[in-house]
């Protein structure tokens, strides 16, 4: 039954990043404003993720629960942020970003960062002397070089106010967590009983990163849109996460 169950959710995600797909293919074509289709998109994937990561953390145990909890908590952060998006722009007809939707989106990022170092922590053991910890260092010293040069600082250059200075560094910089994070996973996920169940959680924040950083990119070059592919990114970074949450039962990440 479980077997079906996750076969089942597997066909939840193709069914979903496909409709999303086709559907911003014919919007393009019939000219159609795009923002719509993401706002709408971006809120039932993260609502699909939401319940499976909340059941994630109804089953785990209790060293393991506040992992999926957080990532719940994130999620819900940024559907609220959509939500919030969307009835402004249906009843107010405006087309800018509401502060109340940046706060929630923000939100997510260090609930994001938090989970993330909970289980580097449970997962932390005697395997950091070999050479963990300087392999990290080393890969985070080479992102934070690129980083700057290529999205830090055109952002500085572009940005017209503080507070959208400080709205739009939050990407790269919260990024950079993230990657000395997952980086962390990624190597000590080989020594742990759960050495798929990582890597999915690693290749989701790994996709999310690659969107956050084409975001700020375009966006530095003023060339973002609606519809593009950090938007398609997003969406498959949050339904990875939770189809990984899906996956997991209590023993498959050790503590």
């Amino acid at each position: 039954m479980k077997k079906n169950r996750w076969h089942l959710s597997e066909w939840i995600v193709g069914i979903c990043i496909l409709s999303y797909v086709i559907t911003i293919y014919i919007y393009s074509n019939l000219h159609l404003d795009r923002t719509d289709v993401v706002i709408v998109f971006s809120i039932v994937t993260g609502l699909i993720s939401s319940v499976w990561l909340y059941r994630t953390y109804r089953v785990v145990s209790n060293k393991q629960k506040y992992v999926w909890l957080l990532f719940f908590l994130a999620i819900t952060s940024q559907i609220l942020s959509n939500i919030i998006w969307l009835l402004v722009r249906t009843f107010t007809k405006t087309t800018q970003y509401p502060i109340v939707s940046s706060f929630f989106w923000v939100l997510s990022f260090p609930l994001f960062l938090y989970a993330l170092y909970y289980l580097l922590k449970l997962i932390n053991n005697a395997m950091i002397r070999k050479g963990f910890f300087f392999n990290t260092v080393i890969f985070i010293c080479v992102a934070t070089t690129i980083s700057l040069h290529y999205l830090i600082t055109p952002i500085i250059m572009v940005s017209s106010s503080s507070f959208i200075l400080a709205l739009n560094l939050v990407y790269p910089i919260s990024d950079l967590g993230i990657m000395l994070f997952i980086v962390g996973l990624f190597f000590l996920s080989s020594y742990t009983n759960a050495k798929n169940i990582i890597r999915m959680i690693t290749t989701a924040f790994f996709i999310h990163i690659v969107a956050d950083s084409i975001y700020a990119y375009l966006l530095s070059e003023g060339e973002s849109i609606p519809g593009g592919t950090a938007d398609l990114l997003w969406i498959v970074a949050v339904l990875l996460l939770g189809l990984t949450g899906y996956k997991v039962t209590e023993k498959e990440i050790s503590t």
